[in-house]
């Protein structure tokens, strides 16, 4: 006798009322298991619908770590292709995104920190980054983890050859 199936994933996204600015998607395929936090660098896309290479990483890799969801934040809201890395923070990020990301992090099992290098080209955005763990996700600390290769801590962003199928996850800070 055949056995059927059945698997559903649910997409939620909250956006500015323009859609300029996305402060959360949250996607869970099963309820049951653990959700976790994956703070990105900025939405490609508003969408919930339209989920980009990234997104789908993201899920596939949770999905082996035997997770059930997840919210997908960036540390900037303003939704492009590419950062726009010549214009102020204040035009990349609202405030309010700050809110809904500790709040994800309140509710997830694990915070994972999934930008990797990118803003490293950037005295600017390497600052903002700092000054985003260090003051807004100081009481998240210990669940705070970053994405790795096989051989080596350093970090990587999703899309990384070396980690699109494979996420070893290491603690952020090591005390």
């Amino acid at each position: 006798m055949s056995v059927i199936n059945r698997w559903s994933l649910r997409c939620e996204a909250v956006t500015s009322e323009d859609e300029k600015h996305r402060y959360i998607l949250r996607i869970e395929w099963n309820k049951d298991k653990p959700k976790a936090t994956v703070i990105l660098i900025q939405p490609t896309t508003a969408h919930p619908v339209n989920l980009d290479i990234t997104t789908m990483n993201v899920i596939n890799n949770l999905n082996r770590l035997d997770y059930g969801g997840c919210d997908i934040v960036n540390l900037f809201s303003l939704v492009c292709k590419k950062l726009p890395l010549g214009i102020p923070i204040q035009q990349l990020v609202r405030e309010e995104n700050i809110g809904y990301i500790q709040r994800s992090c309140v509710k997830s099992e694990v915070v994972i920190i999934a930008y990797g290098s990118v803003g490293s080209g950037s005295k600017r955005i390497m600052d903002y980054q700092r000054e985003f763990l260090h003051t807004h996700l100081k009481p998240f600390k210990q669940k705070m983890v970053k994405i790795c290769g096989p051989h080596t801590d350093q970090a990587y962003h999703p899309l990384c050859p070396t980690v699109r199928s494979n996420w070893r996850l290491v603690p952020l800070f090591r005390d």
